[in-house]
């Protein structure tokens, strides 16, 4: 996620300058996605109107030691020297720090691809962030969370599509203006 954020801002970018600033845009991304758009939560332009997280992890340093244990800091030295990045530059949560918009977080309780662990670490995290930096505005620091009993990885929008959709209604009721 660490340059494919950066190329969602270039088409993010692209799209204010094709159909103008006033375009209004929802990120949605699911597993490694939702880790992109988690990395863009405090760079988007104000066309971005809310972010959807589904199953995204907190980063690689984090997903690659629950499979790897130790052998993911030698992983992490050869991936500096050939990507020429390192893999604590793809941890979501230093940009949710400063995240403003509003995010919706998604994950199913039996997902072992990306633990649910994970998925509600960051909701719990953005909380207790958003609570330090309380302007009083409504749209900074919302958040909601849909966890899906008995999904596994990227199933809930499949294993609960009701619910799925009411919580994607009630983000774009909220955070989506109507002409």
């Amino acid at each position: 996620d660490v340059f494919e954020s950066r190329d969602c801002l270039k088409w993010l970018d692209f799209l204010q300058e094709r159909f103008g600033a006033d375009i209004q845009v929802i990120l949605h991304g699911f597993s490694m996605g939702g880790g992109t758009v988690l990395s863009m939560s405090d760079r988007c332009p104000p066309c971005v109107r809310f972010i959807v997280d589904d199953c995204g992890f907190s980063g690689p340093v984090d997903s690659l030691r629950r499979r790897l244990g130790l052998l993911v800091w030698p992983l992490g030295a050869i991936n500096r020297v050939v990507a020429g990045y390192s893999l604590r530059d793809g941890d979501v949560r230093p940009h949710m720090l400063r995240a403003t918009l509003p995010i919706l977080f998604v994950h199913g309780t039996e997902d072992h691809t990306v633990p649910f662990a994970m998925g509600k670490e960051l909701y719990d995290s953005f909380e207790s962030v958003r609570n330090v930096y309380e302007c009083g505005s409504d749209v900074l620091g919302a958040k909601d969370h849909l966890f899906v009993e008995g999904a596994h990885h990227v199933e809930s929008m499949h294993r609960a599509p009701e619910a799925y959709a009411a919580k994607l209604d009630e983000f774009i009721g909220k955070y989506i203006r109507t002409v």
